[in-house]
């Protein structure tokens, strides 16, 4: 079902002063990796799946797991940053071989999605879902060719939400976007909950660090409207220049002056960090309907947008819990240019 928008909802550099004998030791060292093969460590998230009545678990595939002075397709890019790290031509989390550029994984199907990230095949989804699932995500990949996959137990419901989002009509294209990935849990920050990942085009949804279903829905959308912005970038900059932020992107400052009122005091992004504590002075203004919103004008953008697609489509307030200026930004200029926007497409 297609939803209307009036009706829902990344190192400083390394020193360059290296000595001959560090340069030495990390040649050596890259070397004895190259000389053996190089095998992962494994983690909590794991693609499970049953293919011709075999079941299998298979980790998700990380490049920081990989060492950085490896190269294995001498595209020039490190192992560690490259999506593509046998040179195949399919993204490491979609090859189920990643370091073998002769194999990727079969497709018993022909829906032009590899069997170890197939819904059809998946066991992170009920049976009496699973048709249903595997429908909405080959229609996804068809129609925006961007891929779900399924490292943990999901439902039909947050496979539905993907395809709901994308149905709204922010962007014409996704070519910032190749992968909505559900897993279980961050490996190194267990507090993220989730997040949209520019450079590698994937929004990771973390589910153990989310109570429920509503928290799950809520945090995909809000990654999701980070997306929008790296996708449409006119459609966000009109946004944050209209509710008043200003900046200078070579110093990444910046300025929030509400609704560019001049009888407005004008507030740095040092001073709107303090969103945990009961100083900070963007709280107050109604186009914030979180603290969360005050950290930037990326995470206001991406609040504020949330909220105004859950107040329009759920029939339950549960969701305010998270805005907890919301009674105020439904009066706010902020609410209204995304009112305009969402009753355009």
């Amino acid at each position: 079902m297609v939803f209307k928008m009036k009706n829902i909802f990344k190192n400083s550099l390394m020193d360059r002063s290296w000595s001959i004998e560090s340069l030495a030791i990390s040649m050596v060292i890259s070397q004895v990796v190259l000389a053996a093969p190089f095998n992962l460590p494994p983690i909590n998230e794991k693609l499970r799946y049953t293919i011709n009545e075999t079941f299998i678990e298979k980790d998700v595939i990380r490049n920081d797991n990989y060492f950085i002075f490896l190269d294995q397709d001498f595209d020039g890019i490190p192992d560690a940053m490259d999506n593509d790290i046998d040179g195949d031509g399919y993204d490491n989390i979609t090859d189920e071989f990643p370091e073998d550029k002769t194999r990727f994984g079969s497709d018993l199907n022909n829906n032009g999605i590899v069997d170890f990230v197939d819904f059809e095949y998946s066991e992170n989804i009920t049976e009496k879902e699973r048709a249903k699932a595997s429908a909405l995500q080959v229609q996804v990949y068809e129609d925006y060719n961007i891929l779900i996959i399924p490292a943990v137990e999901i439902n039909l419901k947050q496979v539905r939400l993907v395809k709901e989002l994308l149905d709204i009509g922010f962007t014409d294209t996704t070519n910032h976007l190749k992968f909505v990935i559900f897993e279980t849990t961050h490996p190194t920050s267990w507090l993220t909950k989730g997040k949209y990942d520019e450079e590698w085009k994937q929004i990771v949804i973390y589910k153990d660090q989310l109570i429920n279903d509503e928290e799950i829905n809520l945090t995909l959308t809000h990654e999701f409207f980070h997306f929008v912005q790296k996708e449409n970038p006119e459609l966000y900059q009109g946004f944050i220049n209209s509710v008043g932020w200003s900046s200078n992107d070579n110093e990444r400052q910046f300025t929030y002056q509400h609704n560019n009122d001049h009888h407005y005091p004008k507030i740095s992004l040092s001073e709107a960090k303090l969103r945990l504590t009961n100083t900070n002075e963007l709280i107050v203004y109604d186009n914030f309907p979180s603290k969360y919103a005050t950290v930037s004008p990326e995470e206001m953008f991406a609040e504020a947008a949330t909220a105004y697609l859950y107040q329009e489509k759920s029939t339950q307030r549960d969701f305010v819990n998270r805005f907890t200026n919301f009674e105020e930004f439904v009066k706010s200029q902020a609410f209204k240019i995304f009112n305009d926007l969402f009753s355009i497409f």
